[in-house]
């Protein structure tokens, strides 16, 4: 029992130290994008060739493509965005076999990158295979409804944001506003 204590501490403190990291280049994302990316990309090259006895390699390339595909989205290079998604689509089918799987988080990102380039089909199609109901899908929505100039379809899906009770981890909750 006492082994499987220390094997837990242990891959809780590789985690925290690796969250640690990436939370500190999430916070440079704004001020220094650049800086972000070639860590980010370093990150990636040791995560991959590094030994990984505590099996957290698909972790941590989970957290360094999400890190880098809003680093993308926030520079506005929206395709390396999309790639970068699509990075992380790939670890996860890695790591689980099988086919290609997009959940609700990868289908709204890609929505929310082809809404930014203005590719309207592929903004519905991934916003159709998410969950409605969660939180960010009806901002997505709203903002393809304002894209696409159905401007009564979009206030009324930004006012049903705005009309939700609990908005603390309505991070668009303002832009909704």
């Amino acid at each position: 029992s006492c082994g499987n204590e220390e094997a837990i501490q242990r891959v809780s403190d590789e985690l925290e130290k690796f969250d640690t990291i990436i939370i500190n280049l999430y916070n440079q994302i704004e001020t220094n994008p650049i800086k972000v990316l070639n860590e980010s990309e370093k990150l990636i090259k040791k995560t991959k060739t590094d030994a990984d006895p505590n099996n957290l390699r698909w972790n941590k390339l989970n957290s360094l493509y999400a890190l880098r595909a809003e680093t993308f989205y926030k520079t506005r290079e929206y395709e390396k965005s999309i790639t970068e998604i699509f990075n992380d689509i790939k670890n996860t089918q890695e790591m689980l076999g099988g086919d290609l799987y997009i959940g609700d988080n990868s289908a709204i990102h890609l929505a929310c990158n082809y809404v930014k380039l203005k590719d309207l089909k592929k903004t519905k199609y991934y916003l159709n295979k998410a969950s409605s109901g969660w939180y960010i899908t009806d901002y997505v929505y709203a903002n393809y409804y304002e894209v696409i100039g159905s401007k009564t379809k979009a206030i009324t899906a930004y006012n049903k944001i705005l009309k939700k009770e609990n908005l603390d981890h309505y991070y668009f909750y303002k832009d909704a506003q």
